[in-house]
């Protein structure tokens, strides 16, 4: 099976802390090694693409290297994309750092507008989101006045302005 899976996960600040009381991973290293393992069973199958969208008080898709240029799908076929996926993930040099507010629209949106507008239409397509809790941050497009998403915020003809605001 053909399949474009999304990763979107949190990593707002309460990330940092304990899964649970008496354990000493925080909840951030679980999500960070679940992911890991979910890659790594699919190691090698050409069919599996795979992204990151990470999340705190607003989201970015995570690019990959390449030679030529930068990927956001990691196709796990292609053993140089799958290492740096894992790295980005779970390796010295993650990108899934602790830090800001909860943002889940945010980053529901950008997974949602990469699938979407993803070339590979008769794949089926996944959103895994991993979270520990409720947002306490949305992103409002004041020009438009509405919740979106702006895949090229440097398009001079498509300029929105975004203001993130903190709930509670």
């Amino acid at each position: 099976t053909c399949a474009l899976p999304i990763f979107v996960m949190d990593t707002s600040g309460s990330m940092a802390d304990r899964l649970v009381y008496n354990s000493s991973d925080a909840k951030i290293k679980v999500a960070k090694d679940t992911a890991d393992n979910f890659i790594s069973k699919f190691k090698g199958n050409s069919n599996i693409n795979v992204a990151l969208v990470k999340f705190g008080s607003t989201a970015e898709k995570v690019e990959l290297n390449n030679r030529w240029n930068s990927l956001i799908f990691a196709n796990l076929g292609e053993d140089n994309q799958y290492d740096d996926l894992h790295e980005k993930i779970n390796g010295r040099n993650s990108v899934l750092d602790p830090d800001g507010a909860t943002n889940i629209g945010d980053g529901l949106r950008i997974a949602y507008h990469l699938l979407n507008n993803s070339a590979d239409k008769n794949r089926k397509k996944y959103i895994i989101l991993m979270t520990d809790g409720m947002p306490t941050a949305f992103s409002y497009n004041t020009l438009y006045n509405e919740y979106s998403y702006n895949p090229n915020p440097w398009d001079s003809n498509r300029h929105v302005d975004y203001n993130t605001e903190q709930i509670g």
